[in-house]
């Protein structure tokens, strides 16, 4: 009983700072050296952590926990949903529940907008995260030593003309967002399309999720952006409250 809480210890310290060196998981929980290699080696193993690409002292989450992290936060759509679509009636618009794995974003849950010309639902659907308002909001709540080893190289795909292609402008942008705590979406998923996004943190102060706003570019002028923000930043409170209970 005591190396299964030995190894949660390791993954927990593991997932709460994104990168660790085996010195540094062995300094914090006070283990030997040889125990932590011991448990990482399992853990490894298993797919609950990973070598950090180019770094291999570096150990990071593995797919095995970001997926189990994943199934924790798609729980969150059946609190997310009453805020869902407060959001779709008050904008007019279509709105969004996403997650993220790795540099994916996910969207696992929406509520369509009732107007004629309107964004529809990607519930199902993916993006790369830096193309979509709620993955960026949900990177930035990442530590830089994690962003630079999810992000190994400099070139960034694209999906469209608009979409950020280098890790630096990413990482300055991440920044402007740890600032004023929502992301836009510059059409850079969706020629003509702009989004709103804002990540939902539960009463622990874990990412589960992120709320987004999607509208056609000519109903979210620069001068709405800031009110439509507050609204999704206050929903996406109330939910992150809601799951802390």
């Amino acid at each position: 009983m005591e190396s299964v809480e030995r190894a949660l210890d390791v993954l927990r310290v593991v997932a709460e700072s994104g990168a660790l060196r085996l010195s540094d998981i062995s300094r914090v929980l006070g283990l030997p050296h040889s125990s932590v290699h011991r448990l990482l080696a399992t853990l490894e193993r298993r797919g609950y952590v990973a070598r950090a690409h180019g770094r291999s002292r570096l150990y990071i989450p593995g797919p095995a926990l970001v997926d189990l992290g994943a199934s924790v936060a798609d729980v969150t759509f059946p609190a997310a949903e009453p805020a869902l679509r407060a959001l779709a009636e008050t904008c007019g618009e279509t709105a969004h529940l996403i997650t993220l794995r790795n540099t994916t974003a996910y969207f696992i849950g929406g509520i369509e907008s009732r107007r004629a010309l309107r964004v529809g639902l990607r519930v199902g659907s993916t993006l790369p995260a830096h193309c979509s308002s709620g993955g960026k909001a949900l990177l930035a709540l990442l530590s830089p030593v994690t962003l630079e080893i999810m992000y190994p190289d400099e070139r960034l795909p694209a999906v469209t003309d608009r979409s950020t292609t280098d890790r630096t402008t990413l990482f300055a942008e991440l920044d402007a967002i740890r600032e004023r705590g929502y992301a836009v979406n510059e059409a850079e998923s969706e020629d003509d399309i702009r989004a709103i996004g804002a990540a939902v943190i539960d009463g622990h102060g874990r990412p589960r999720g992120a709320l987004a706003i999607a509208a056609p570019n000519n109903r979210l002028p620069d001068d709405d952006i800031p009110y439509i923000a507050a609204q999704i930043v206050g929903a996406a409170g109330q939910v992150g409250a809601a799951l802390g209970r």
